[in-house]
């Protein structure tokens, strides 16, 4: 009735607003989101003060932090139901309309977690980039400074000399590092491991669940095994195939021609040349969404992934191969076996997946480490060879100041990325309501090309209507926040080409004025290598600079203070060589930066673009998180709508069956028995032992996780309304992709055909080609914002008379 539909939104928004507070605080205290970044932060803090030489200590950090975060989680969704439990008591409130809003109430927290773990792992990975960096340098920089004190500032070596040392030295320390990679690299053994602990875990704890009853546990050497795709087509007949198949096909050939059907040329050998590499497709496409989850989740695996393979392992299983494949030729399959097998791949692949991004790892930093060999070789050089002066020594100091600044660059470039991703994921809806966004966009907004995506693949539509959402939402907070991040650039670089003028008036008084004090520096003059000053005068040291800059950033200046700050704190490691002159090595330091920064902003959009890639990768990324559960309604194909662990599915808005492929098994007439509807139990389906009953019987045997939706579904006429709309002007393309299903429907639904906007068959390659972009991920939304074009609803159309068919879907 219209009273509970205005009661659920109402109970709706009263949840909403409790979830609101208990995420971002009241007066009372701060809530999940202040309380998570502080404990972010904190653990932040303690890892660059105590520094990342102890991996066991990293891990501990890491453990600690998942912990406490976790802790919170549940501290503030127990605190949010309560709440919910106390301002919803009213007896207005039915406990069916409660119990609907208690599913989703936690969703936000739990999407909020994910979010703060994601910006812990980026923390965690600057802080190793940082940690091999000075490594490298600490390394190199004992060696130098052991030259110079043994040569006592005097002797030079031969550049050949030089080079020679510097490949010894370099060898060394290679060898060492790889070592180091191997000692903290996870092998294989222990991945598989790690795979099959957690995959016998769910298995376990599922085993009551006639959906998984089948599946068993398998220990690690299973997974050294080949998989069910190494296997040949031979192999999979012999095992994954009931015996007798050939005469249950051979007597199904006979009935169709005593009814006078057209039987196709079958021979024993089709269950090999037609069956099995059909099947092997469906696997292989498993197969590779397990390895795209483990890459979009960088490694993170959980229970609820692991749920969610199984889940469509059974859906391949049971849907695309015995329904739409080989239900016609009255084929079984042994299911112990099959699923078994099948489930058996997703773990090797889980582990490829892993394995291969741990290889990734290792890889990135040994080229990590092979990027700064050059910088390490030139400063070594310059340094052991003892025969330049102040300029060349300036210049090279500069660069690696220079090279510093920019590795600041990207990290800050990293955070702000972040932060920008937080703040558009804050502002961005409830995550629990994405199928009905999906919904509203494309059925209500009558927008009949997002139809035909939301039909094809509504969790590839919804990953697009995310991430075009996020960009749209992006482009407001870079815009506000980017200036703020090229200002602090650009003050950084001009704080640092003045520092060591004002270092050189200290040290040699009226060869340069102090221009932090507000006066200007000379023109920079031309100075040749060869310029010396007395051997009487006492010598000056890099590290007396960078002591004089230390304690520079430590003075009280509200204009400058951060910045300062950045400048002591990117002090590029290096040997303690002489300066003979402050005023030399200051004025080629100066003029060398000048030019390097020149260089970088030769590209206007260099700093924009490092932002817009670092986005890119964590709108990636946070799609991952707000998914939801991406188990489809086995007759319409509707996403589930609840977040986080659940028994069952559910949606608030299913279609006609034959949106999904649902037709008359007879005659190819679509299915318009809409889910809900009492018309829907009248047909029959076919059940996982190839026996055709009704829609009860039909979920309790195949999907039961789905009985319940159905069992508390109720029909909606505006949506029925909105369907047949759907139907007239999306028809044609989805009667290509459904085919052979023919062209029938009530003659009163011509009413809602839109001659000017209903699409052609030729959209379906359109709409194919967006949904592969999505998959592969290299969908990239444009700039436009898509115009909807709503229209009035038709009021007063009959309703098309339920037809009780026995239907069957095609395979998707």
């Amino acid at each position: 009735t219209i009273q509970e539909i205005e009661l659920r939104k109402e109970l709706n928004t009263l949840a909403k607003s409790i979830g609101k507070e208990v995420l971002e605080g009241d007066r009372q205290g701060g809530g999940f989101r202040v309380r998570a970044n502080e404990l972010v932060q904190a653990h932040a803090d303690m890892m660059t003060r105590e520094g990342m030489q102890d991996r066991h200590q990293v891990e501990a950090w890491d453990i600690q932090l998942h912990r406490g975060l976790e802790h919170l989680k549940q501290e503030c969704a127990q605190v949010l139901l309560e709440r919910f439990e106390q301002e919803a008591s009213d007896t207005k409130y039915s406990e069916t309309m409660k119990e609907e809003v208690r599913r989703k109430l936690a969703a936000p927290i739990d999407y909020a977690f994910e979010n703060y773990l994601y910006t812990w792992k980026l923390r965690l990975k600057q802080a190793a980039d940082e940690q091999q960096y000075f490594a490298l340098w600490d390394h190199f920089k004992q060696v130098m400074d052991t030259h110079l004190e043994k040569a006592q500032h005097q002797l030079s070596m031969t550049e050949a000399e030089a080079k020679q040392l510097f490949s010894q030295e370099w060898e060394v320390y290679e060898e060492s590092f790889k070592s180091r990679l191997g000692q903290v690299a996870n092998s294989r053994q222990s991945i598989i491991f790690k795979v099959t602990e957690l995959c016998n875990t769910v298995v376990s704890r599922v085993a009551v669940d006639k959906d998984f009853a089948l599946l068993k546990e398998h220990g690690s050497p299973a997974l050294s095994q080949p998989t069910m795709l190494q296997l040949t087509n031979e192999q999979w007949e012999e095992q994954f195939f009931d015996q007798g198949w050939w005469e249950k096909l051979t007597n199904k050939g006979k009935t169709f021609l005593e009814k006078g059907m057209v039987v196709q040329e079958i021979t024993q050998a089709f269950v090999c040349s037609h069956i099995i590499p059909q099947m092997r497709e469906a696997v292989k496409s498993l197969v590779a969404g397990v390895r795209d989850d483990v890459v979009r989740m960088d490694s993170e695996l959980s229970e609820a992934m692991v749920l969610e393979w199984m889940r469509g392992a059974n859906s391949t299983i049971f849907v695309d191969v015995e329904q739409a494949l080989l239900s016609e030729y009255n084929i079984t399959l042994r299911r112990p076996q099959v699923l078994n097998a099948l489930h058996v791949a997703q773990r090797v692949a889980a582990v490829d997946a892993l394995a291969e991004m741990e290889e990734g790892r290792r890889k990135e930093a040994l080229q990590h480490l092979y990027d700064q060999k050059q910088a390490v070789e030139s400063h070594f050089l310059i340094v052991v060879q003892g025969t330049k002066g102040d300029v060349d020594c300036a210049r090279n100091f500069a660069e690696l100041y220079h090279a510093s600044i920019q590795a600041w660059i990207e990290h800050e470039v990293t955070n702000f990325a972040a932060e920008v991703r937080m703040t558009v994921l804050n502002e961005m809806p409830d995550p629990s309501t994405a199928g009905e966004r999906a919904f509203q966009q494309s059925f209500q907004a009558r927008n009949w090309e997002e139809v035909l995506e939301y039909c094809i693949d509504v969790n590839s539509y919804l990953e697009k209507l995310f991430l075009k959402l996020f960009h749209r939402r992006k482009r407001g907070v870079v815009d506000t926040k980017l200036p703020a991040l090229e200002e602090r650039v650009r003050g950084t670089y001009k704080l640092l080409r003045e520092i060591p003028e004002v270092w050189a008036s200290k040290e040699e008084p009226n060869t340069a004025k102090d221009t932090i004090q507000g006066t200007a520096i000379p023109a920079a003059r031309t100075m040749a290598d060869t310029l010396e000053v007395p051997s009487d005068r006492p010598a000056f040291s890099v590290k007396s600079f960078k002591q004089f800059v230390e304690a520079w950033s430590k003075q009280k200046d509200p204009h400058t203070q951060t910045l300062r700050q950045v400048v002591a704190g990117r002090l590029p490691p290096s040997a303690n060589f002489d300066i003979r002159s402050p005023k030399n090595f200051s004025e080629a330091f100066r003029n060398r930066l000048m030019t390097l920064f020149e260089e970088l902003q030769h590209d206007a959009a260099w700093l924009s673009s490092k932002v817009e890639k670092g986005l890119h990768e964590q709108s990636v990324q946070a799609w991952g998180m707000i998914r939801g559960c991406a188990a489809r309604c086995p007759l319409c194909g509707s996403k589930c709508d609840c977040h986080g662990e659940h028994e069952d599915h559910q949606c608030n808005h299913h279609l006609f069956p034959a949106f999904h492929g649902w037709m008359d098994r007879v005659d190819g007439t679509p299915s318009f028995n809409y889910c809900r509807s009492q018309a829907a139990s009248y047909g029959t389906y076919q059940c996982t032992d190839g026996e055709w009953r009704g829609l009860d019987e039909y979920l309790r045997d195949s999907h039961p996780s789905w009985h319940k939706s159905f069992v508390e579904a109720k029909t909606t006429t505006d949506d029925e309304t909105i369907l047949k709309a759907a139907w007239m002007n999306v028809r044609k393309p989805l009667l290509v992709y459904f085919s052979p299903m023919a062209d029938s429907y009530a003659e009163e639904w011509e009413a809602h055909v839109e001659k000017t906007r209903m699409l052609p068959e030729s959209a379906l390659e359109k709409a194919k080609k967006t949904i592969t972009a999505i998959r592969r991920r290299t969908y990239v939304p444009s700039d436009d914002i898509p115009q909807f074009h709503p229209r009035g609803r038709s009021t007063g159309a009959p309703k098309a008379k339920a037809k009780a068919a026995e239907v069957k879907p095609i395979s998707l």
